[in-house]
């Protein structure tokens, strides 16, 4: 089989992985469900916002671990990498059945800790998969594999809803869904989800294989220098990328998080919210494809400035949604997602290009510990200041965040420009003047 095919094969892998780490991105669409069997049938204490700390608790179990799978994947090879994640998820999306009937910190351990080490073991793999066997288009290759976490909710947001509530039947007054065949559906769910998951994800395990030297060689990359973790956190880019991603994911964290929660404050249709996850994962996956793109046409620093003041832009603006209603309203979040998912695409390729791709997959799980701390902060900023300030309190607050990110741009573009030795030639695959 030729280099090209054999390497689109594994991208192609890789792509569906990702598709199944992506359903990180229904936790919006899940939260609502899991809170309201947990508050009906196992303790009626717990709030409806409590969901946040699911969707926050897989970045960070994800950005914790996911620099000790680097070095996993560089012993064993992307495949055997592969499989421990799917694993993994197998048994955290298959034992949530039990613990949903326990209490919520049981579903914390299963669905939230266990489900993020999953996605952590197969996140960087995959990625620096991708970028291996196509080293002259980095940001594309990234782009495309990453295309498959953003698509994630589109194909499963629709599967989880129709088979919890085939009815469309919409919470009550307080947010909970209360009607007792919704409630009945819950568990079963995760047997359903674990056995589609599994499956998925052992077909993109079979196709995905590490290129050889020989065949990387036939692709001429551009020579560069490779820096080992130890040797990029003495290098001020290392904390320039990590903070500029750390802006930017906060606040594309919160949005995923809470765009039901949010959105049933003024829109009471459960089943179009949960079409709309649907909607907007697909252009989370066509803006990491086309962010990924201009990265290998553009300047790192000149796409990552405009990211974030659009980003910018949409979160400042997003409080006055709920005048459009529902069009309104899904304009706002396909554009956020079409916006801030663009940095998983660039991230990844500026790393390659910044610190060389032999130590890209341990890396780049440097730079992703920025989602513990993502994690910590919008958990944060739901518990503590939601009922202080409200959405709109939280919006302005995201969209500062961004300004930040568009500031630290300038500062990078200076530090790469002073750069005499072994960034020269990375600039110049960056484009950087």
């Amino acid at each position: 089989m030729t280099f090209q095919w054999r390497g689109a094969l594994s991208v192609c892998g890789a792509f569906l992985f990702q598709l199944i780490l992506g359903t990180t991105y229904t936790d919006g669409n899940m939260g609502p469900y899991i809170m309201s069997y947990l508050h009906k049938k196992v303790d009626s204490s717990q709030l409806l916002s409590s969901t946040i700390f699911i969707a926050t608790i897989h970045p960070i179990c994800q950005g914790s671990m996911i620099i000790p799978s680097g070095y996993l994947e560089s012993k064993i090879g992307p495949r055997y990498a592969s499989f421990i994640s799917t694993i993994l998820i197998l048994g955290a999306t298959t034992l949530t059945y039990f613990t949903i009937k326990m209490s919520f910190m049981m579903v914390l351990l299963t669905y939230g800790i266990m489900f993020g080490f999953g996605v952590s073991c197969g996140y960087g793999a995959t990625i620096s998969n991708g970028v291996q066997w196509f080293p002259n288009n980095r940001g594309l290759a990234s782009g495309f594999v990453l295309a498959g976490y953003g698509l994630g909710a589109f194909i499963f947001n629709p599967i989880q809803s129709l088979i919890i509530n085939p009815h469309n039947n919409p919470p009550s007054k307080n947010g909970f869904f209360e009607e007792d065949g919704v409630l009945e559906r819950i568990p079963k769910t995760f047997l359903i989800l674990g056995a589609i998951y599994f499956t998925v994800q052992m077909i993109g395990c079979v196709l995905i294989c590490r290129p050889s030297e020989q065949t990387v060689s036939e692709e001429k990359p551009v020579e560069e220098i490779s820096l080992t973790p130890l040797e990029i956190i003495r290098r001020k880019e290392f904390y320039l990328l990590w903070l500029s991603m750390f802006c930017t994911t906060t606040s594309l964290s919160f949005v995923s998080a809470m765009y039901k929660t949010y959105g049933e404050t003024f829109i009471r249709d459960d089943r179009y919210l949960a079409i709309l996850g649907s909607v907007t994962s697909i252009f989370n996956c066509l803006g990491r494809i086309t962010w990924g793109l201009l990265m290998d046409r553009f300047q790192f620093v000149n796409c990552m400035r405009a990211l974030t003041s659009i980003g910018a832009c949409l979160l400042f603006t997003m409080p006055i949604t709920f005048i459009g209603g529902k069009i309104i309203y899904t304009i706002w979040c396909m554009a956020v997602y079409f916006t801030l998912a663009g940095v998983f695409a660039m991230a990844p390729a500026a790393c390659s290009n910044f610190f060389g791709k032999k130590y890209m997959s341990a890396n780049y799980g440097l730079i992703f510990t920025n989602n513990i701390a993502c994690g910590v902060i919008v958990a944060l900023l739901t518990s503590l200041l939601i009922s202080r300030i409200g959405y709109n309190g939280l919006f302005f607050i995201l969209g500062a965040f961004c300004t930040v990110g568009c500031i630290l741009t300038f500062v990078l573009e200076g530090v790469l420009n002073k750069k005499p030795n072994h960034c020269e030639k990375n600039r110049q695959i960056n484009k950087v003047p």
